[in-house]
């Protein structure tokens, strides 16, 4: 699968260039970041195949919704971060950020190629 052929060498390499040039509490704070983003992939992964043969607007509002339902899962999980834990807020932060970014073009490009292989309905021709 492409998600795993293209994040994971970089993942590793990343979080192994961080616990050698910061030492560990800061790889731990990456790690938690990356962590969060690849559970939040998968589940939009997993719904974006389940809606993928349905309609075009089905779809965009899957997608819509899912950045709704990212952003504020991010959100909670900043704040619990901050507040509860001793992890490295910005270390969390840009885990997060990094590999959230990297992870969204690779769906972005799996939708791409999995829409481009269905058929249209004769409703979403343009003629």
């Amino acid at each position: 699968m492409l998600f795993l052929a293209v994040y994971c060498p970089i993942a590793i390499v990343a979080a192994a260039l961080v616990y050698f040039f910061w030492g560990y509490e800061y790889f731990k704070a990456v790690l938690w970041g990356g962590g969060l983003s690849i559970v939040l992939i998968w589940i939009t992964v997993f719904s974006t195949n389940r809606w993928l043969e349905s309609s075009v607007r089905a779809l965009l509002i899957l997608v819509y919704g899912g950045l709704i339902f990212r952003f504020l899962a991010v959100i909670v999980a900043v704040i619990i971060v901050h507040f509860f834990t001793d992890l490295h807020l910005f270390s969390f932060f840009i885990g997060l950020l990094i590999s959230y970014v990297l992870l969204q073009i690779i769906e972005i490009i799996y939708i791409l190629k999995r829409f481009g292989k269905r058929k249209l309905t004769t409703n979403e021709h343009t003629e």
